[in-house]
């Protein structure tokens, strides 16, 4: 093997012996997760964990997963030989633009859901630490959004449901352990606000983290636990088909169904500069905010590049943000059941090619 990416490309295809070893200076160390539908190899590299699932039940499903992860969280994913797998977050760093993965933590691993969160420490001037957590549907490798699992009625119900158990965690907490800043009423705008985005889902129950209803100067000085974490009997009324397959509550396969969510890997070209992998990360569409961030990377190198922007109903606009790859285009595209389709444009306005992707199956 001329690398340990060689190895991560190869691994969903087959089944691999447990093992230790190292590979140009990577460690990779099998471990036990909870479940074992995939098979999970944990990657180590100074102070950086990651995942590498395989299985040999369902290779594409494996394949998504590991390269929506890897690209969205390493920037870079495993058709680069050249690189290991952290090195983008290495070179960034020392720019004062990377971040540390220093431990990942799995909720389910099982033939509906893999769940995983990851504790990183990222670095723009100056370091800050973060909770990133991942709900892949384990059939087909779909990223799963909360709004998937429910009908539209009941999801408005779930997250009032949310609200008022947020609400009254807040008002039990003692003075004590509350921060030294009195910021609730703007923590409970948030709350108001979340899109419920930042769960993870283990067995029959729903975590919803609170993490990002939270930052300000004293939330990781407080002790109380303000996460939300609500059992099947609480929602389960309320989900749609989707989501009884995933909670067990039918016995239909979880493989019948596909996220709503643009938020999923996506497989294109743009113009003869050659063919990509998109990873859309976040997206919101609302009155009051209609923001998105991915992740690309061609197929040549592996090597993501950062984007920014916006979508208004099908339209996007994205723009190459992060500070070492000196943004050097942007895109504006339609995108339409799982296809995007529109036009790469270079920041000096000299060069156009056309940009074209369509969701991973």
């Amino acid at each position: 093997m001329d690398s340990e990416l060689v190895y991560l490309g190869m691994i969903c295809l087959k089944r691999m012996k447990l093992f230790l070893t190292v590979l140009c200076g990577i460690i990779i160390i099998a471990v036990q997760a909870q479940g074992n539908y995939f098979k999970v190899d944990t990657v180590v590299s100074g102070k950086n964990n990651f995942p590498v699932l395989s299985t040999v039940k369902n290779a594409q499903a494996c394949r998504k997963i590991n390269q929506y992860m890897q690209i969205s969280e390493l920037r870079l994913f495993s058709n680069n030989q050249k690189k290991d797998l952290f090195d983008k977050n290495k070179t960034s760093a020392r720019n004062n633009d990377g971040k540390i993965i220093a431990g990942f933590t799995i909720q389910s691993n099982n033939n509906k859901v893999f769940s995983v969160s990851f504790s990183e420490t990222s670095y723009w001037h100056s370091s800050s630490w973060k909770l990133a957590l991942y709900n892949f549907n384990s059939a087909t490798g779909d990223l799963i959004q909360l709004s998937d699992l429910f009908t539209d009625e009941g999801f408005t119900q779930f997250k009032k449901i949310v609200l008022d158990k947020r609400t009254k965690t807040i008002d039990g907490i003692s003075d004590s352990d509350k921060p030294s800043h009195n910021y609730w009423d703007y923590v409970k705008e948030n709350f108001k606000n979340d899109d419920l985005t930042h769960f993870s889902i283990e067995d029959s129950t729903i975590n919803i983290n609170s993490y990002n209803c939270l930052r300000g100067p004293d939330f990781m000085f407080m002790h109380a636990d303000i996460n939300a974490k609500l059992n099947l009997a609480s929602f389960k009324n309320l989900l749609n088909d989707y989501g009884k397959a995933v909670f067990g509550v039918s016995k239909e396969s979880v493989g019948k169904y596909h996220s709503k969510s643009i938020t999923q890997l996506y497989e294109g070209k743009i113009g003869d500069k050659g063919e990509i992998v998109l990873a859309i990360i976040n997206a919101t569409d609302g009155p009051d905010h209609n923001e998105v961030t991915g992740v690309y990377a061609y197929n040549k190198d592996g090597i993501g590049i950062y984007l920014d922007g916006n979508i208004q109903k099908d339209s996007l606009h994205l723009t190459e943000t992060t500070v070492d790859d000196k943004g050097e285009g942007s895109i504006d595209a339609q995108i339409l059941n799982g296809q995007i389709t529109g036009k790469w444009t270079s920041k000096a306005k000299d060069a156009v090619y056309k940009f074209e992707a369509k969701k991973v199956d």
